[in-house]
């Protein structure tokens, strides 16, 4: 039996040459693929309780059924970018407000979208 030379693997160099040029030029062809996350305009909520606790929960179910109107994919607060929830006291009950620019997490960015101001970039 011949002996090999290490990484010699009996192919001609010309088509392992070959072999690796089109590996190279199918996986460039191919399209990069990054999640992006894509945001609506600011929505703003309110809810007024005599308890801090529900208060909030009312300012953010609030602000929930505002971004609902650019689809269910947009209703997540954890994802919302700029952010703000607030409570203050007013005449003995306490009014939160939630505010927020709706988000939702897309593998590519649609066409005609600005590039997103923060969180997961392409």
């Amino acid at each position: 039996m011949p002996r090999r030379v290490a990484g010699e693997s009996g192919l001609p160099m010309a088509r392992t040459v070959s072999l690796v040029l089109a590996a190279v030029l199918v996986l460039g062809a191919a399209q990069a693929r990054a999640a992006v996350r894509v945001c609506g305009s600011v929505v703003v909520a309110e809810g007024v309780d005599g308890s801090e606790a529900v208060a909030r929960r009312k300012a953010l179910d609030g602000w929930r059924e505002g971004a609902l109107r650019l689809g269910t994919i947009y209703e997540a607060w954890r994802i919302a970018t700029d952010r703000a929830l607030s409570c203050r006291p007013v005449e003995g009950l306490i009014v939160c407000r939630a505010s927020a620019r709706p988000c939702t997490i897309e593998q590519v960015a649609p066409k005609g979208r600005p590039k997103p101001r923060s969180g997961i970039e392409a």
